[in-house]
């Protein structure tokens, strides 16, 4: 994203890395930091304050430091997307890193044990969160004030789906979005027992809409790969597909 106060060099917008630190393996994990490049990559900095950092109250428990792939507004303000202990979190900082502020986009909790969700900024500066929800179904919401209020959760998926992993989502022109997932059309269901996924596909669907940010919008759904041949069988979950994904 451009810079708010910093001078790059060589290159015209700052780099941002997320992820996982204070222990390597996600489940134990109990931060979430960020690096910044001014550079384009050459040398990087911990931008200041982790994003996330976990109570020292709620100790030895943790929440996964894992977080979803972030994005930065036209004014520079990043916005990362993370699950705390299931809840569907949007980090925010205005400073390049220095200080961050979370805001819970829902009361539609994440799927168990779920990190990931999608995040993007339009045009016009309206932020857009996509998650899967303990239902185990995609939902957006978007925000018009940079993460203040939030507009109440839309169910987004296919006709027909019964459910879905690995969210993905950008954001171009005003209203503008497209978004993706794993998704099943002959998933077994609640209570999600692992051993009843011996004949379950999974397709990639993608889906867009140009009017998102509207009290009525209409979305366009597809699968990317033609329904007979699906891109995983078996299992799939939060972080990714026990078989191995096809080319």
């Amino acid at each position: 994203g451009p810079p708010v106060s910093s001078t790059t060099m060589g290159y015209p917008n700052i780099l941002y890395r997320c992820s996982i630190n204070l222990v390597a393996l996600d489940g134990a994990s109990t931060a979430s930091t960020c690096t910044k490049s001014l550079d384009g990559g050459l040398t990087n900095t911990p931008t200041g304050a982790p994003l996330y950092l976990t109570s020292a109250d709620k100790l030895p428990n943790v929440c996964s430091g894992g977080v979803g792939h972030g994005t930065a507004g036209r004014d520079g303000t990043i916005y990362i997307p993370k699950g705390t202990c299931d809840e569907a979190m949007l980090f925010i900082s205005h400073d390049e890193g220095m200080s961050w502020t979370g805001s819970k986009v829902s009361d539609l909790d994440m799927s168990a044990g779920e990190h990931d969700a999608g995040v993007g900024v339009d045009s016009a500066g309206t932020v857009y969160y996509f998650w899967i929800a303990k239902d185990r179904l995609p939902y957006l919401v978007f925000s018009k004030d940079e993460g203040k209020s939030w507009s109440p959760p839309q169910m987004v998926g296919a006709p027909g789906l019964k459910e879905a992993h690995l969210p993905a989502l950008q954001a171009g022109g005003a209203g503008k979005v497209a978004f993706s997932y794993f998704g099943s059309f002959n998933s077994p269901g609640a209570p999600w027992d692992s051993g009843h996924y011996a004949e379950t596909s999974w397709d990639m669907v993608v889906a867009m809409s140009v009017d998102a940010a509207s009290p009525e919008p209409t979305y366009l759904s597809a699968t990317a790969n033609n329904r007979t041949d699906p891109v995983a069988r078996g299992v799939c979950g939060t972080v990714r597909c026990n078989d191995a994904v096809k080319d």
